[in-house]
């Protein structure tokens, strides 16, 4: 299963603050 997820942040830091805040569960850096 792939899912492509676009948005218009400017950084890794501002995508991975928007995903968390959708409750996604990412890994630790």
């Amino acid at each position: 299963l792939d899912i492509c997820i676009t948005t218009t942040a400017r950084n890794d830091t501002e995508g991975r603050a928007l995903l968390e805040s959708l409750n996604f569960p990412l890994r630790a850096r």
